[in-house]
């Protein structure tokens, strides 16, 4: 290669970076104007440049950047220009690539652990362009040939070599459709858990899978958050993540958990334990901190989610009904609050909490029912119904 060749944003790759510059800066103005419209003085009118100008500079150097900035491939270096200053990569310097999951990405490495950032999209039309990086290792695959090596010596993993690759190549293979069934799972149980029983034991059941998994193929599973090829073992972290999130969600959006304190402080030690318990199982964890935190706080949420909602699901004990009177109703978000008057353990009037709005609407003075039942794990949990 002789000439320079000359990479470049073109097209719809510069249509969202422009749109939302002008977007912003339309808002901006709006913000602008209406000041100015309202101003009487000199502060309201400095209140109004200072919401508009640094927004309006900051929005144009970014399209500028993204309309003038390019890659340039010389014979023996890499410039990336942004638009204004430029950097500089020598191809003797260059350790090789890696790609981003999405394969729209190339990170170039140096030796020294510059990064520089390619998109992909610029080397497909250009034959010579994407021959200038030909030469270069695929440090991704130099990383996951490493990690394999690592398994084949793994003897939990199995009697011989062989039988080691293939069991992680085997979950490897499986953790692409069960990532996209706890997604599709979270989706159902976020936004139409309908019927609730089987959307709740289908979130609650995820976890569980996943420690199945790793029991079966005997430590073949990764639960920690750090993706990437330097671990063969496929990563379950998603399988905790999205019920940890949603499951205690389900439960405290619909009833109302009268021990709720003391179901928190029980999942925290059922958490706890859960997470010092995937600990000694999983070398990550041991090694890495926040990994272990974050694991901890999501089986906080699981062991949260999953005792309320045996203790509500299961709970076949005939409630204790407490007549009472209406004081009040309000209504916020996706929740009306009905104010009524003392009943059993409530010594005082009371706010009772019911999802979405209420059918038959309820009036100061009407007499309605607080219904308290005992919990399939004697933690109490109250609703509100007619009499």
């Amino acid at each position: 290669m002789t000439d320079s060749i000359i990479l470049r944003r073109i097209g719809l790759n510069l249509f969202f970076p422009v749109a939302g510059c002008s977007a912003a800066a339309m808002v901006m103005a709006a913000i602008f104007i209406s000041l100015v419209a309202r101003a009487d003085g000199l502060v309201p009118l400095a209140i109004a440049f200072g919401f508009f100008l640094p927004a309006f500079v900051l929005f144009s150097v970014f399209a500028w950047m993204a309309w003038r900035g390019c890659i340039i491939l010389h014979t023996d270096r890499i410039v990336k220009f942004n638009g204004f200053w430029s950097r500089t990569i020598l191809r003797s310097d260059i350790r090789g690539g890696r790609k981003s999951g999405d394969g729209s990405v190339l990170r170039i490495v140096s030796r020294d652990g510059r990064v520089m950032i390619l998109l992909l999209k610029l080397l497909k039309d250009d034959e010579t362009a994407a021959g200038w990086f030909d030469e270069f290792d695929d440090l991704d695959a130099l990383d996951f040939h490493a990690a394999m090596d690592r398994v084949s010596q793994d003897e939990r993993l199995g009697s011989t070599p062989e039988k080691r690759v293939a069991r992680i190549l085997c979950l490897r293979r499986l953790s692409g459709p069960l990532y996209w069934s706890t997604f599709v799972v979270f989706m159902w149980a976020l936004i139409w858990p309908r019927p609730f029983l089987w959307a709740w034991v289908a979130l609650a059941s995820l976890p569980v899978i996943a420690v199945v998994l790793d029991v079966l193929t005997r430590g073949g599973v990764r639960y920690d958050y750090r993706f990437g090829p330097n671990d063969a073992r496929p990563t379950l972290v998603l399988q905790f993540f999205l019920p940890g999130l949603a499951l205690p969600g389900m439960v405290f959006y619909r009833w109302n958990i009268l021990d709720l304190q003391e179901l928190l402080a029980y999942a925290g030690v059922l958490g706890s334990v859960a997470a010092l318990a995937l600990a000694v199982r999983s070398e990550s964890l041991r090694r890495h901190l926040w990994p272990t935190v974050l694991c901890a706080a999501m089986l906080f949420g699981y062991a949260a989610g999953l005792m309320s909602g045996i203790d509500v699901l299961f709970d076949r004990a005939a409630p204790a009904r407490f007549p009472v009177h209406v004081l009040g109703v309000r209504q916020s978000d996706h929740f009306d609050y009905v104010r009524v008057g003392p009943w059993g353990p409530r010594s005082t009037p009371d706010e009772v909490r019911i999802p979405g709005h209420l059918i038959h609407p309820l009036r100061r003075g009407d007499r309605v029912c607080v219904y308290l039942s005992a919990g399939r794990l004697d933690f109490r949990w109250y609703g509100l119904g007619d009499c």
